[in-house]
């Protein structure tokens, strides 16, 4: 079907038919029902996945593609990359043996799959290193207020043993950054019998110089657990300035966020080079795929250009191939990143809450205890006092560590952004142009999320200001485009942020 012009004469016929609207309609993931049990399950602390481990997975070693597919598929699948697999082209999409997906498809899995498997896997050790040091850092801390708390019980003991007034406690502070004052560790109900029994004992001689002979003894036992208990919190204090100086050496947070966003890239590429998007739209596209992968790899943020003059890429593909990629494109990269973004914002929300609960709930429970002056009863729970500030202040850490606002928020609009860019208008556009145009429109928004991988760190491993974050990103863009200035001055208005001289 034509439309007229002007001059009551059709319209020429594109090359292929244009697309059939109700042929573009990709809804979004439908909602997965999430109990309060799975909720609790996928909680951070109780998910061997998202607690870091002493004994890393060694970096995979994958089947061939060529000579082992049915391999391959599995490998690709139980790792969740996202790409596309043999058993998909037979089955699913049914793509002709001769089909120019195939050769592509081949092509990437040779070069670009097996370095983003290396980027991947280098990727999850760094981060797991990161949280591991900050869960060893966070655990250091609290055992050696633990075992502060029992030094100062032990001395506390011994001076009511010996018959003088027993200090209260004084807790310090968490890594909330609250302090709070336990309540005055009782004498022990042995050490009161003792007492008596010296008291008593005054009045007979005999006996007398056999509770006062006691008391050197009990005092050495005492001076004992308190040497200790101290000895542990020194042995703590070394261990942890040992792992703070690996930790600087490694820099593992910004090790990670290289690594991360390296393995982003690299998705990217494979599915511009899959949909013969620029650079990959000419007949230098295989030396245009090895160049790009490899300045990735090496972090190399030069433009790759390509000559002007190069012919552009043959065959270009069939109508047919359009439809396959434009489903191929829906169900490996949208539909799959908008699962990915659903699910880990649900997570995170979740993380945030319940952490947050936590560290509200427990100072309520001291502020009880200490009110109660059980403590009076058995001393041991002031012990317990002592230490669940400190507790509270563990999770306040792992909030900071891990971040799930931000990240829920980040995920969150993300979400929101590929809804809206994945709404292409198709009217009068073929299949092929409506691929590209929805290619350009996705793939910006995830540039955007991926981008957020490191921005708030220096090379140091240092976190940055809002004003430093900005001024590095306005280095990085044309501030010639209008729009670009405009993007920044807003940025800076809402963060309350002079404009640079």
């Amino acid at each position: 079907m034509s439309t007229a012009t002007s001059g009551g004469q059709p319209d020429p016929q594109p090359t292929t038919p244009p697309l059939n609207p109700q042929n573009y309609i990709f809804p979004d993931p439908p909602e997965e029902a999430q109990s309060f049990a799975r909720s609790i399950g996928n909680y951070f602390l109780f998910k061997a996945k998202r607690r870091p481990t002493l004994r890393f997975d060694p970096k995979p070693q994958p089947p061939d593609p060529e000579k082992q597919p049915q391999e391959w598929d599995k490998f690709i699948t139980e790792k969740q990359y996202s790409f596309v697999t043999h058993d998909q082209l037979d089955n699913v999409w049914k793509v002709p043996a001769d089909s120019t997906i195939r050769a592509d498809i081949k092509v990437l899995n040779r070069t670009l799959v097996r370095t983003f498997i290396d980027e991947d896997h280098n990727a999850n050790y760094w981060q797991n290193q990161y949280f591991l040091f900050q869960w060893l850092f966070a655990f250091l801390a609290l055992l050696a207020t633990i075992f502060a708390a029992l030094t100062t019980y032990a001395t506390v003991d011994r001076a009511a043993r010996q018959g003088s007034a027993p200090p209260p406690i004084s807790v310090p502070a968490s890594s909330s950054g609250t302090a709070t004052t336990a309540p005055t560790i009782a004498p022990s109900p042995a050490a009161t019998s003792t007492q008596s029994a010296g008291a008593s004992s005054n009045s007979g001689i005999g006996t007398g110089t056999t509770a006062l002979a006691q008391t050197p003894t009990t005092a050495q036992e005492d001076f004992s657990s308190a040497s200790i208990f101290g000895l542990l919190t020194t042995l703590i204090g070394a261990i942890a300035t040992v792992l703070v100086y690996i930790y600087n050496r490694d820099r593992p947070q910004r090790v990670w966020y290289e690594k991360r966003r390296s393995a982003e890239a690299l998705r990217k590429q494979y599915f511009l080079y899959l949909m013969h998007m620029p650079p990959y739209d000419n007949e230098r596209h295989v030396f245009a795929l090895q160049k790009m992968v490899t300045r990735i790899q090496n972090a190399d943020p030069k433009k790759l250009d390509i000559a002007p003059d190069t012919q552009p890429r043959t065959p270009a593909h069939s109508a047919a191939e359009c439809d396959t990629l434009l489903n191929i494109y829906n169900e490996q990269r949208i539909r799959e990143q908008m699962v990915y973004y659903k699910r880990r914002s649900r997570e995170y929300d979740f993380n945030a809450d319940l952490t947050l609960l936590c560290t509200l709930i427990i100072p309520l429970v001291v502020s009880i205890l200490a009110g109660l002056n059980i403590a009076q009863i058995n001393p041991a729970i002031a012990i317990v006092v002592v230490i669940l500030p400190n507790l509270a202040g563990l999770f306040a850490t792992f909030q900071r560590v891990y971040d799930w606002d931000q990240q829920q928020t980040l995920y969150k609009k993300t979400f929101e952004g590929l809804q809206e860019a994945k709404i292409i208008d198709t009217t009068g556009k073929t299949t092929a142009a409506v691929l590209r145009e929805l290619v350009n429109a996705v793939e910006a928004e995830l540039t955007k999320e991926s981008d957020q991988w490191g921005a708030s760190v220096d090379e140091n491993g240092q976190e940055l200001s809002a004003e430093q974050i900005i001024d590095a990103f306005q280095k990085k863009v044309d501030t010639s485009d209008g729009a670009v200035r405009d993007q920044i001055a807003q940025m800076r208005n809402q963060l309350g942020l002079n404009s640079p001289k």
